[in-house]
């Protein structure tokens, strides 16, 4: 494949949604374009004509996966690094895009939900799924265990 025409089809990918380096670089891949010169050179290109912007797309993956998804920090930052974005700019947006007061209360919303659809009535059981699931979400354990505390009482 031509670089034109590789960069035609990145330039598209890039613009149906927000795109990282990466997902970028999978595209080309697919592509079978191979040669490392011509898939840095399109990267470049579509940085340079703001196709893809890192900053944009960590802020963008961030607010989506905290609104819809509910994912407490841990798992936001761990989905971000396997994107290859760097820790800086991660903890970076974390502290610019989520809210703390927002982030505790949706957390306490999530477990106060989940402690409604438990059945089981042993205080310690019950601590223990809401814990687990809160862990499973991304959250913090010492937050988790704050949030467990006040809502137990």
């Amino acid at each position: 494949m031509k670089f034109e025409e590789a960069l035609k089809k990145a330039a598209s990918y890039c613009a149906k949604s927000e795109r990282c380096v990466q997902d970028v670089k999978n595209y080309l891949y697919k592509l079978d374009v191979k040669e490392e010169q011509i898939i840095e050179k399109i990267i470049e290109t579509l940085k340079k004509e703001k196709y893809l912007d890192e900053t944009r797309y960590t802020s963008s993956f961030i607010h989506d996966k905290f609104k819809f998804n509910k994912w407490g920090k841990i798992k936001i930052r761990y989905a971000l690094r396997n994107k290859n974005i760097d820790d800086t700019l991660i903890n970076e947006q974390l502290d610019k895009d989520i809210d703390n007061d927002e982030y505790i209360s949706t957390l306490k919303e999530l477990l106060l939900s989940k402690k409604k659809k438990l059945k089981n009535t042993d205080t310690n059981a019950v601590i223990q799924k809401i814990s687990n699931f809160a862990l499973s979400k991304g959250y913090e354990p010492q937050i988790i265990r704050d949030i467990v505390e006040s809502i137990m009482k």
